[in-house]
């Protein structure tokens, strides 16, 4: 079975956190090939709050302060929990 990679990053306006939240980009791949995977569905862990990959695995979020994860999913792959970090 085929496990997604995620690669979080938060924009620099992201890191100052403000009260309407924060902005989560990132790119979703395979680990097996580590090409990008369009049409994954990334979404915040414990809401239906999400969206779903581009052509080059790319994903945008703006998201609330309180939540700390994110969820990946694509069929036929196994589902991946990602915390959220600061990495740029």
């Amino acid at each position: 079975m085929l496990i997604l990679a995620c690669l979080l990053m938060m924009t620099g306006f992201a890191m100052a956190q403000s009260s309407q939240g924060r902005k989560v980009i990132g790119v979703v791949t395979s680990a097996e090939t580590g090409k990008p995977i369009q049409g994954a569905r990334v979404f915040v862990n414990g809401t239906s709050y999400g969206t779903v990959t581009d052509a080059e695995g790319t994903f945008n979020l703006q998201i609330p302060n309180k939540y700390k994860v994110l969820t990946v999913t694509f069929f036929g792959m196994q589902t991946e929990n990602v915390a959220i970090s600061n990495r740029m």
